[in-house]
């Protein structure tokens, strides 16, 4: 018939019905193109989320490394004035940046956009390493990871103080850049790290470029939260005040063995320290290097020995301290988390004392340099290869003692 039955019968039919009148369409199709990916990022939108030309913004806190010193650090900036890095002296560390926008929502990126500057061609970045992470005690995350087309011929250069004027789907067409797509990419983050681990010439001095912008989708939630299939017809009868962004903080040094009995005191008194800005830029010279909850830092050189510089952007939680929530992104130093949290002790034998290393405890060279029955395992130069038995990322490219039969 023409029309469907109006009322389906009660109980089901004891026999197949007929094939269908208009046969179906042949889908798949026995030979699917195959299109080349675009430069363009996809224009899938996650949810609750809107397109943005970069998740930077112009108010981004941005932390260099790799860098005896940024002569000029306008990186996005939405004009043509360049960022450089001094490299001098450091040519076999990581270079790159960290950057947290300052309005403190989870993004997921798209592609990357770097702008030419206005000279020295030699000093480009010819490949590139992405990543993010939810909060500065979280490990990064890798993304991406590729050559630019640049890398074998430089493209033209853009004069410096232009006005860059992009969206989501383009570049600015009358500037040079070049961009990488990364659209599958899915994972929301609320900071990202971007290492330039090759200038066009190997050995160059310098790092540069003009313009760097991350198009893609500026999120209504937080990594990791998705909305409810069914939400409620009204809302929670007293929600708190602000919602966590951030995982809480690491319980203390676990036991290897059994106790008989809890522990009664703290294993740290450090915990209540409180937060304190006490310098900035190495002024007043008396204060640094800095202190458990000291700020404000610039990198780990900024702290004393065995403390590390905790990169925040949006009252993120100090590990150790208290006052968080009083500061919104000032850098403060603090000691390991705990004792299988990947950590830079020592190298090539110095200080004597550190050696050997206990486990997740580098920069070890070989067996030799860690405790018992320990192994050093081995990463390649950049890598965050994680290390069997122990938490966090390390430096990338060091060595961390482990243990083999875990």
């Amino acid at each position: 018939t023409d029309q469907p039955t109006p009322k389906p019968t009660d109980e089901p039919t004891l026999q197949q019905t007929l094939p269908p009148t208009v046969p179906p369409t042949p889908f798949p199709t026995p030979n699917p193109t195959t299109p080349q990916p675009t430069k363009v990022p996809s224009p899938t939108q996650p949810a609750a989320g809107v397109p943005v030309a970069s998740v930077i913004d112009q108010a981004s806190t941005i932390t260099s490394f790799g860098c005896n010193g940024v002569i000029t650090g306008r990186i996005f900036d939405r004009t043509t004035e360049k960022y450089v890095c001094d490299r001098r002296g450091l040519l076999s560390e990581p270079t790159g940046i960290i950057v947290t926008p300052s309005h403190g929502q989870a993004t997921v990126v798209k592609s990357l956009r770097l702008y030419t500057h206005n000279n020295c061609p030699k000093c480009d970045a010819v490949d590139y390493i992405v990543e993010g992470r939810v909060d500065p005690l979280s490990p990064w995350v890798f993304i991406a990871e590729g050559d630019f087309d640049w890398k074998d011929s430089a493209l033209g250069r853009n004069d410096r103080g232009q006005a860059v004027s992009s969206t989501f789907e383009l570049g600015d067409e009358n500037l040079e850049f070049e961009e990488v797509p990364f659209s599958s990419n899915v994972q929301a983050f609320l900071e990202y790290r971007l290492l330039f681990p090759t200038t066009r010439q190997a050995g160059s001095d310098y790092l540069q470029f003009a313009e760097l912008e991350l198009p893609g989708w500026l999120l209504d939630m937080m990594p990791g939260q998705d909305p409810t299939s069914n939400p409620t017809d009204q809302p929670t009868p007293k929600p708190t005040d602000e919602p966590t962004l951030q995982q809480t903080l690491p319980p203390t040094v676990p036991t290897h063995e059994l106790t008989d009995s809890p522990t009664t005191e703290p294993i740290d008194s450090t915990s209540t320290l409180p937060l304190q800005d006490i310098g900035n830029n190495g002024v007043p010279a008396e204060v640094f290097p800095l202190g458990q909850c000291q700020g404000d830092c610039d990198n780990d050189g900024e702290c004393q020995a065995g403390l590390i510089c905790a990169q925040r952007g949006n009252y993120e939680p100090v590990p150790g301290c208290t006052g968080h929530e009083n500061d919104k992104s000032t850098d403060y130093c603090y000691g390991r988390l705990h004792e299988n949290y990947l950590w830079s002790v020592g190298n090539d034998g110095v200080p004597a004392n550190s050696f050997p290393m206990n486990a997740c405890e580098g920069d070890c060279d070989d067996d030799s340099d860690c405790a018992g029955d320990l192994e050093c395992f081995e990463r390649a130069i950049r890598s965050y290869e994680p290390v069997p038995g122990c938490e966090g990322r390390g430096s990338g490219g060091e060595d961390y003692c482990y243990d083999p039969s875990l």
